[in-house]
């Protein structure tokens, strides 16, 4: 019937206008480098990414995260970070069952700080890893195959880090976000 018809050429229009937007990101360049503490974005990354999974009907466990972290400052972009972080934690979070949840946690180094997102959920072979950094390359139905590219992007040409990821299938994901932390000149 028509009110169908309209309706999917609708959803299609907002999914195009969507992978748009998101293809946008992929090529963008960071609007707002700064000196940042980076616990409130990864707070801020977390609370979107529940959110997300809330208003899409995705059901998980819930994140858990170890705490409050202390003052650990980076430079870039903090708006960039956020969405790197949330794209992942989203796939974390999409990748865990109901009885499953995600964490958050962070990890201190002389010189890196490296931000951990771990699932309980289904796990990637080799090649779900290399495939995941590959624009349009998505392990889920309605995946649209950016959300890693854009974080890998944001992390390693925006922050100077690196993404790598560990897994094993039937037992879930850890994903290190590596970032080199911001130390003033005197100290």
């Amino acid at each position: 019937d028509c009110n169908e018809y309209v309706s999917k050429v609708q959803t299609g229009i907002q999914d195009l206008l969507e992978l748009l937007s998101r293809v946008r990101e992929l090529s963008s360049e960071p609007q707002n480098i700064e000196i940042f503490e980076v616990v409130p974005v990864i707070e801020q990354s977390i609370n979107e990414a529940q959110g997300n999974a809330i208003n899409s009907g995705s059901e998980f466990g819930g994140i858990q995260s170890n705490g409050l972290w202390g003052e650990t400052r980076l430079q870039g972009d903090p708006i960039q970070l956020k969405m790197a972080l949330r794209n992942l934690i989203i796939n974390a979070i999409e990748a865990s069952s109901v009885d499953q949840s995600v964490s958050v946690s962070i990890q201190l180094s002389d010189k890196t700080l490296s931000i951990i997102v771990q699932d309980n959920g289904h796990g990637m072979t080799d090649q779900d890893i290399i495939n995941a950094f590959k624009p349009f390359s998505s392990l889920k139905d309605a995946g649209r195959g950016l959300g890693v590219p854009i974080a890998q992007k944001i992390i390693h040409f925006d922050f100077g880090g690196e993404i790598r990821y560990e897994s094993e299938v039937g037992k879930g994901t850890k994903v290190y976000v590596e970032l080199p932390f911001y130390k003033d000149i005197e100290e």
